[in-house]
């Protein structure tokens, strides 16, 4: 009698483990880092993002801005504060920010 509780509370066990492992699903990957800034036009077909403060920082930079895919409307914000997710490459002045969302803050850059 003893033994088969053991084996059903055994059981039990073993099958809850393994429903709890399967239940939660892994997060999706981060869309990038948030930054917000004055969006400048740059030299020819680019962007900078001045005063670019990455969320959760207060350090501000300058980033040149790419937009990562034809959905992502970055002329349309020019001289804007905007709000830009995406992931930096590079570092220093050659930071690239390849921009997969943006939005606008502001009317205007202040």
């Amino acid at each position: 009698m003893k033994r088969m509780m053991l084996a059903v509370i055994g059981a039990i066990v073993i099958s809850a483990v393994g429903m709890y492992a399967q239940a939660k699903p892994a997060a999706p990957a981060a869309e990038g880092t948030k930054f917000t800034g004055c969006l400048m036009p740059g030299s020819g077909e680019t962007f900078m993002l001045m005063n670019a403060q990455e969320k959760g920082q207060k350090d501000k930079r300058t980033l040149k801005v790419v937009p990562a895919s034809d959905k992502v409307d970055v002329a349309a914000h020019v001289t804007q504060e905007v709000e830009i997710v995406g992931t930096v490459s590079g570092t220093g002045s050659a930071a690239v920010l390849n921009a997969t969302k943006i939005s606008r803050k502001a009317d205007y850059c202040g």
